[in-house]
């Protein structure tokens, strides 16, 4: 993460508590001309202090899973209409006699459940905090606030680093570009993702269907 301010100081050294210089995250982060806020006049720039870029604080999971797909046999129940089966490729199923029997000619039983309703959840992954990993950025800082007129550049800064400001120095806008990024780790803290809940079936239907497949021919 590239930080968000640096620090202006009035005093050599960095030697004040100075005052600090915020930056829009969402276009520094992107490398962009970044106008400071408050600018900073030549009076009162002696020395800046340069945040580091950044492990992220905290690792989030690529992806929640969710739970194993239902597998199994599906049906699905249509009324036979000649002219909508042209092409019909599949076992003629009709439904069981009073009895629960299935009738001569259609004596492959099957049984499904209607209205299924999947209501299982996958216990969530979880990442424990970043460790390693090393990050360096480039500063670019300017007397304007479009970035045209560079006042210094400062390659690969790791840590917080103190600069020396020149007379002419006013601080104005910044460019803050990662220049090598090594990402760090993120342990799992949830090893392992379960499932729970239940799969709500509703009411059992029969289906008596022929031994053989039924094409547009038969």
């Amino acid at each position: 993460m590239l930080p968000s301010e640096f620090t202006a100081h009035e005093s050599n050294l960095c030697a004040d508590d100075g005052i600090p210089v915020t930056l829009d995250t969402e276009k520094h982060q992107r490398g962009e001309c970044i106008e400071a806020n408050p600018r900073v006049p030549d009076e009162a720039l002696a020395s800046i202090t340069l945040a580091p870029p950044t492990v992220a604080s905290r690792c989030e999971p690529l992806q929640q899973f969710g739970p194993p797909p239902l597998t199994g046999i599906f049906a699905r129940a249509c009324p036979w209409v000649p002219k909508h089966f042209a092409d019909f490729d599949g076992l003629a199923c009709i439904a069981p006699d009073e009895d629960g029997s299935c009738p001569a000619g259609f004596s492959v039983r099957f049984e499904f459940q209607e209205r299924i309703g999947d209501a299982r959840t996958c216990t969530p992954c979880a990442c424990g905090d970043p460790a390693g990993g090393r990050c360096l950025a480039d500063v670019l800082l300017f007397r304007d606030i479009d970035c045209s007129d560079l006042m210094t550049l400062y390659n690969g800064v790791e840590a917080h680093a103190c600069i020396e400001a020149q007379p002419t120095w006013s601080l104005a806008a910044a460019r803050v570009i990662l220049a090598h990024e090594e990402p760090g780790a993120c342990p799992p803290t949830e090893k392992t993702s379960y499932v729970g809940g239940t799969i709500e079936s509703g009411e059992t239907r029969v289906f008596c269907c022929t031994q053989h497949i039924i094409t547009d021919e038969d």
